[in-house]
C-alpha cells in the first residue's frame, strides 16, 4: 500500500479532516537525512501538525522530523523555506548520499537532485586527492 493510501486511510478513520479533503493529501515526499519534506496543499494548512504527526508514524525509524516546504525552492544558493510540521526539532542532519556523509541543514540549504553528477564528481576528485597523502 502506498504512502498516500496509508495516510489517506488512517486520516479519515482517525481525524476531524474534511474527507473531501483528503485527495489533496502529499503523494510523496524528499527525504534530506532524518526529515521528511512535503509539499502541502494550500487547503490542508490547518491540517498541517495532524498530517506531520500521522507522517511519523509510517515513517518512523529513520525518520524523526516532517517538515513542510513554505515557498518554492529558488536562487542560486537553492535556500529552501520549509516549516517544522512535527518530530525532532532538530535540523541539522546527516544526508548519505554516494556512501558520503553531508552535515545538512534543510532549511538552509537544499541539495538538489539535478546536481546528483556534481556532488558525485566532487566526491571522486576529494577521494584521489586523499589517496596521494
Amino acid at each position: 500500500m502506498s504512502l498516500f493510501n496509508k495516510l489517506f486511510s488512517y486520516l479519515h478513520d482517525s481525524t476531524e479532516i474534511d474527507p473531501n479533503l483528503l485527495k489533496f493529501l502529499p503523494r510523496s515526499y524528499k527525504r534530506v537525512g532524518h526529515i521528511a519534506i512535503i509539499n502541502l496543499d494550500d487547503q490542508l494548512l490547518n491540517y498541517s501538525s495532524i498530517i506531520g504527526e500521522s507522517l511519523l508514524l509510517f515513517l518512523s525509524g529513520s525518520i524523526r522530523s516532517v517538515a513542510r516546504f513554505t515557498k518554492p525552492i529558488e536562487g542560486i544558493k537553492r535556500k529552501p523555506t520549509i516549516e517544522l510540521l512535527a518530530g525532532d526539532t532538530t535540523l541539522d542532519t546527516v544526508h548519505v548520499e554516494l556512501k558520503t556523509k553531508f552535515l545538512i541543514n534543510p532549511s538552509k540549504v537544499m541539495l538538489s537532485a539535478g546536481n546528483h553528477n556534481e556532488r558525485k564528481r566532487i566526491i571522486e576528485f576529494i577521494s584521489k586527492i586523499n589517496k596521494k597523502k
